[in-house]
């Protein structure tokens, strides 16, 4: 178990702590949302300078709060400029990573009336919600990390007000946590032996919980499978996944590999864009199973998903970029082709 933190000064995008010396002062709860309105329109503004904001708010957000608890230690953006990668330090020393995603889909549905008003320039912001994780995945940097910590609810808002320094940011996303099913092989055995975490959730009971998650929702389960060659891409294994998920309202989404540093191993490799196409179109076409293959961003500077981020030494944090379809989609066009959708856990 991590060990608990907590920020002394607070940071004033810690809504709970607010809210409570707010209502300890007698201060009217609306005026943290005028705060926070005000900052995100300029992270700059002087607290004295926010309209309406009580002097007695200002002189308690001055003495027992913090504007910002982080601080930005680097910004690297990608040979394409597509993707840049955030390197934050929190209040206690230890480091966490934020990616900005940038797309421009403006001329991609010209001509089609089913997409008309689709089509914009936009950034997606990818968070951390830990410092390192728990899970152990042996293809993943982050995972080998351990679980050395966990945000406070300010320190992950910070890293949307450090995002707008980049870029105008509109989808927020926390990928792999209470949003998809990290399944990474159809079989237990296989499971196990890539994902360590895997011996305490049998695949029986995870399909299981899928259903009756289903049953009780009528909601569609995001499925992430990362593909490691010579591992977990064969033939005959996309057929096993088939049957595996077959009769289920899934969306899987395909992770070919993105390298990591790991000196003592195990040592993988990303499958061949061919043997990707070919399992795609295997659990497509004979299980009628929604699947899409991940867009790259952000793999020059170690921001795609599983990169992050041993480089950065053993105060590193987690982040994973989220799920996109060929042709550069992003989270909100992917959900929107898929219809209704829900987070599952």
């Amino acid at each position: 178990m991590a060990p608990a933190r907590a920020l002394k000064p607070r940071s004033v995008w810690d809504l709970p702590s607010v809210l409570s010396a707010f209502r300890e002062h007698g201060i009217k709860e609306r005026h943290v949302y005028k705060l926070w309105s005000s900052l995100l329109k300029d992270p700059d503004v002087a607290l004295a300078d926010i309209p309406d904001l009580p002097k007695a708010a200002c002189q308690l957000l001055d003495e027992q709060f913090t504007l910002c608890s982080s601080t930005v230690l680097m910004c690297q953006q990608s040979a394409g400029a597509d993707t840049t990668k955030l390197l934050i330090q929190l209040q206690d020393g230890m480091q966490v990573e934020a990616v900005v995603m940038h797309y421009d889909t403006s001329g991609r549905y010209a001509g089609n009336k089913q997409m008309a008003g689709w089509g914009n320039k936009r950034g997606t912001l990818c968070v951390s919600s830990q410092v390192g994780c728990q899970m152990g995945c042996t293809f993943c940097a982050t995972g080998t990390m351990g679980l050395k910590g966990h945000l406070c609810s300010g320190e992950i808002i910070e890293q949307l007000v450090h995002a707008i320094r980049v870029t105008s940011i509109r989808n927020i996303v926390f990928m792999g946590v209470n949003l998809a099913l990290s399944l990474h092989a159809p079989t237990q055995e296989l499971r196990k032996r890539i994902v360590p975490s895997a011996r305490a959730y049998p695949l029986h009971k995870l399909m299981d919980t899928i259903a009756e998650y289903q049953a009780a929702t009528q909601q569609r389960v995001f499925v992430e499978y990362v593909m490691l060659a010579g591992v977990n891409d064969s033939v005959e294994q996309a057929h096993a996944l088939g049957q595996l998920l077959q009769g289920n309202d899934i969306l899987l989404n395909l992770l070919p590999w993105n390298p990591v540093y790991s000196p003592d191993g195990p040592h993988y490799a990303a499958p061949s864009a061919g043997r990707v196409q070919e399992f795609q179109s295997i659990v497509r076409s004979q299980y009628g199973i929604h699947c899409t293959v991940r867009q790259k961003k952000g793999q020059d500077i170690a921001g795609a998903c599983g990169q992050l981020v041993i480089q950065h030494g053993q105060q590193g944090g987690s982040c994973s970029i989220e799920a996109a379809a060929p042709g550069g989609k992003d989270i909100e066009e992917l959900v929107a082709a898929a219809g209704p959708t829900t987070a599952a856990s």
